[in-house]
């Protein structure tokens, strides 16, 4: 276990011990330096309130942390996803979409953008966010899959069946192809991939 994790766990027993919610008691040092109890961090501090299923609270945690915290990526990423837990996907949204912009392979957030457009009816955006990923990584099974199912779901079955072919093979095979940019209402489409040669 790391020592983050370690103090998590102990965190959570003295918080059940002392019948206290929430970490908000803090150790003052002999310099007057004040640290919170038990080593608690911004992470563990917001992830006691989304247990207790404060969603809100932990998000303004979180978006403190961002002044101070190096790495934003986690911060942003859990901040998204408590949106999520209150159904706030436009909320979500920006922030999942810092998250790819630091990180164009991560596909969990990936997946919770597209599933966050589809929750508000944004497909052409979904689409838009699919084209753009599969710009910058053309093996991208992941976005491969999703664009097929998003062309299917519209009805678009040739589409779907291109974007499914090319989520299943191997990318030695994409790399015999040619991507042509293409910009129109939907973004590019995968049936617009025109192989070179004979």
């Amino acid at each position: 276990m790391t020592q983050s994790g370690f103090r998590s766990v102990i965190s959570e027993y003295f918080n059940k011990k002392d019948n206290i919610n929430f970490p908000k008691k803090l150790v003052y040092h002999a310099n007057l330096i004040e640290t919170p109890r038990y080593g608690e961090n911004p992470h563990q501090d917001s992830a006691i309130y989304s247990k207790n299923n404060l969603s809100e609270e932990a998000i303004e945690i979180l978006k403190s942390a961002l002044s101070f915290i190096d790495d934003k990526l986690e911060i942003w990423n859990m901040i998204a996803m408590e949106f999520l837990l209150l159904e706030d996907f436009e909320s979500a949204i920006p922030f999942f979409k810092k998250c790819l912009d630091y990180d164009n392979e991560d596909y969990q957030s990936l997946y919770n953008l597209i599933f966050c457009y589809e929750n508000i009816g944004m497909i052409d955006e979904s689409i838009g966010e699919l084209s753009s990923v599969l710009e910058k990584r053309p093996y991208s099974k992941i976005a491969w899959h999703q664009l097929g199912k998003i062309y299917n779901k519209q009805g678009k079955f040739k589409e779907s069946i291109s974007a499914f072919d090319f989520a299943i093979i191997s990318p030695r095979l994409i790399s015999m192809f040619s991507f042509n940019s293409i910009t129109t209402d939907c973004g590019a489409k995968a049936s617009e991939i025109i192989p070179l040669g004979p």
